[in-house]
């Protein structure tokens, strides 16, 4: 099969066809090499005064959203294609005996014609997604497939991530949200103007329509930005009719060596125009310089139709399909069977499977899809501290092979200094039938958990918990053994709860919970017990659900982040050796800020308070999570010591500016790395009750809110992150590296 593009550049008129040499069929397709922006454009001396250009733009705004068809009362059919390939493949099969194994691979390669040369590719990936919506919005329809080798790798993680790469767009939007990041509409109503420079190139026709070729280029290229051609409809109206653009070379994006995008609009039988075909490709890989790369080619289509039109499965009828198969993409499944039947292909899956999940499978074949009972989190195995210097921890899960409905998890774990055995176990029960463990969403079960384990007051963990052998590394700690945290204690801990999330991302948790704590290391407390009665509520309206394990390793790559995320979390507790009953109550709000090309600010507020009747126990107060360990942890004071403060009410921020290199990408030489600023400012302001102080608890004086902030450089090999950071306040006798340090992290973003 070849793909060959029977329109120039300057033709847009003209039709593209991928020519299917097996059926002897032509299959519409649109090639977007034709998005060409003039090299003389950009170097001619531009004016935004008395010019033509600028005028028809503004037009154009003023005109957008009259122009804009209101589908509502209207049933829509919506189609997404999404297929990967791997290109070019050119890999010599003969070369030898390993290579030999996957020789059958020949027979499923196809020619595609990209810009200047005909490309050998293999199919990788095909997910479809074909939906149907009433006229009040509600979806009365909806299928989906998906073939390919990601899908061997996918129990939801992966799924959402490419979601959220190939979010849908709409060019007339005032930013358009794409590969994660956020972009500068060219059609932008507030700042098209400021970031694009526009040059009116030509007329032609476009399906019987006169348009006005009207390019555009970034006024910095490295910004998330734009290039390309609006086609307008040369009327009264204004309308867009199409638009072909790509990213320039230079732009600060990761993983993605190309960005094309052509999109087109139908005009409606009340003259508005709608979103009509949409056509997204890239170019995905480790260096935009590497000769192989994953070409993404994704097709989505927007149209109404008839309510009595058939609902035959997308999967049993082809020609239901608005985007026909290619044959190579009709074989993938083909492909991937035989791929199956290949031991080392089966070896590498089955490796990179376990490093995604972090756990490992006890089938005899080595899969997870066989496997009764997972072993794991292999992250957690071994571990330091200065209390139970090196701990070791075995544990695992039973999976829905076991049973759809019932789990049951635990792990053991020793401490070789206290020489304390530890553990927790929980046994659940889904109301849901689950695909492979308990903590799929959407979630809705009851369980049983016990457990006995070494605690740090305060602490807060984050996606890798703290048996993680990351959190064992403070190197002040390890030159100075007097400095490891050593205030802890040992909990006993009973809970039966119950919870349940909806479709529209709200949750409920419930839980009765029986706590017995001790003290441990350099905290002295008489033992107590409460019964506590929890109820938790969150509400996160834009939140993907990610399925993944808890403490899975690809918990940590969940590249989506759409906010907000509300919750609050109360506890009525009963203390038993005081016979007083204690209230206590915590929330919190998450939100992304976009600043549009400056960058984004993450926000997390929190606030809690807590009434204790006629008790004064210190162990049930609030302390800031601490965090004393070389990895930077976001929501986690990085220079304050464990229990330092205590208080019975406060208010906390952790404000994070990711800057997208609006500062480094205008220093010369620098941004040819494509670093990226960050800084970081946290704080928490709290009091303590005088009947607290009377007890002799925390003498530090909440004169001022105790405050650190960061500056640091991300994106460095696109992957680590680098920060200084400094405590700003309540540094009296403190000095070096006591206020100051240096914090690594890893993060993936593009």
């Amino acid at each position: 099969m070849l793909l060959c593009p029977l329109s120039s550049a300057q033709n847009f008129s003209a039709q593209n066809y991928i020519i299917d040499t097996l059926n002897d069929e032509k299959i519409p397709f649109v090639v977007l090499d034709e998005v060409v922006v003039f090299p003389k454009l950009e170097n001619k001396r531009y004016s935004r005064r008395n010019n033509p250009a600028v005028e028809l733009l503004k037009n154009v705004l003023a005109h957008k959203q009259d122009n804009r068809f209101d589908t509502t009362g209207c049933n829509i059919q919506h189609y997404n294609k999404l297929t990967m390939y791997l290109q070019p493949f050119d890999f010599d099969l003969n070369r030898n005996a390993i290579r030999r194994k996957y020789k059958f691979l020949e027979q499923y390669v196809d020619t595609l014609l990209l810009p200047y040369q005909y490309v050998p590719y293999l199919p990788v990936s095909l997910r479809e997604n074909l939906s149907r919506c009433d006229s009040g919005g509600h979806s009365i329809y909806a299928e989906t497939y998906h073939a390919g080798v990601d899908k061997m790798l996918d129990q939801g993680t992966l799924k959402e991530n490419i979601k959220a790469l190939f979010d849908p767009i709409d060019v007339r939007d005032n930013n358009i949200d794409l590969m994660t990041v956020r972009f500068i509409s060219p059609l932008s109503s507030t700042q098209a103007n400021l970031f694009y420079r526009y040059f009116i190139v030509d007329t032609l026709q476009i399906n019987d329509k006169e348009c006005i070729d009207l390019a555009f280029v970034p006024v910095n290229p490295q910004m998330l930005s734009f290039q390309g051609h609006l086609y307008i409809v040369n009327d009264s109206s204004y309308a867009v009719h199409r638009c072909l653009m790509n990213v320039a070379s230079e732009i600060n994006l990761n993983w993605i060596s190309n960005l094309q995008i052509r999109q087109d609009f139908k005009q409606m039988e009340d003259g508005k125009w709608n979103k009509a075909t949409t056509v997204l490709e890239s170019n995905f890989s480790l260096n935009r310089y590497m000769r192989h790369s994953i070409y993404a080619r994704n097709q989505e289509t927007i149209d109404k139709y008839d309510i009595n039109d058939s609902q035959d499965s997308l999967l049993s009828v082809l020609r239901s399909r608005p985007i026909p198969l290619t044959r190579a993409e009709q074989q993938i499944d083909t492909m991937i069977e035989d791929l199956k039947r290949t031991p080392s292909f089966q070896r590498v899956v089955k490796t990179a499977k376990v490093l995604h999940e972090g756990y490992i499978p006890t089938s005899g074949d080595f899969t997870f899809e066989n496997s009764y009972w997972d072993f794991g989190p292999i992250l957690n195995t071994v571990s330091y501290n200065g209390i139970e210097g090196w701990r070791v921890r075995l544990g695992g899960m039973t999976t829905a092979k076991t049973h759809p409905n019932i789990f049951f998890d635990f792990y053991a774990a020793y401490g070789f200094r206290d020489k304390r055995p530890k553990g927790a176990a929980t046994l659940t029960y889904s109301f849901n039938k689950k695909q492979h463990y308990a903590s799929e969403q959407l979630r809705h079960a009851l369980s049983l958990s016990g457990s006995y384990d070494l605690e740090v007051p305060g602490t807060r963990y984050g996606k890798i918990t703290r048996d993680n052998i990351l959190y064992s590394f403070d190197p002040h700690s390890w030159a100075d053994a007097s400095r490891w945290n050593t205030k802890a204690m040992y909990v006993a801990r009973g809970i039966m709860k119950y919870e349940h999330q909806w479709e529209n991302r709200m949750g409920l948790t419930t839980s009765f919970e029986y706590e017995r704590v001790e003290s441990a290391g350099s905290l002295d407390f008489n033992i107590f017990q409460t019964l506590n009665w929890d109820v938790s509520y969150s509400f996160s309206p834009r939140k993907p659900l990610y399925n993944s394990r808890s403490n899975a390793v690809g918990e940590m790559f969940q590249l989506s982040n759409k906010g907000p995320e509300f919750s609050i979390n109360n506890r009525l507790g009963y203390l038993i050796e005081d016979n007083s009953i204690f209230n206590k109550t915590e929330m919190s709000v998450k939100y992304r800020l976009w600043m549009s090309q400056f960058g984004y600010i993450d926000m997390l507020y929190r606030a809690g308070i807590l009434f204790q009747q006629s008790s004064s126990n210190s162990q049930l107060l609030f302390y800031p999570s601490a965090n004393k360990s070389l990895l930077l942890t976001q929501h986690s004071f990085n220079m304050m010591q464990n229990m330092e403060f205590a208080m019975d009410k406060y208010v906390s921020w952790f404000l994070t500016y990711h800057m997208n290199g609006v500062i480094l990408n205008r220093i010369p030489y620098i941004n040819k790395l494509k670093l990226r600023g960050v800084v970081s400012f946290s704080g928490v302001y709290g009091s303590l009750s005088d009947k607290y102080q009377q007890a002799g608890i925390n003498p530090i004086s909440y004169t001022m809110p105790y405050m650190e902030m960061t500056a640091g450089i991300e994106n460095i090999f696109r992957l680590f992150r680098i920060d200084y950071v400094r405590r700003l306040t309540y540094n009296d006798g403190l000095t070096g590296w006591q206020k100051n340090g240096i914090k690594i992290s890893v993060s993936v973003n593009f």
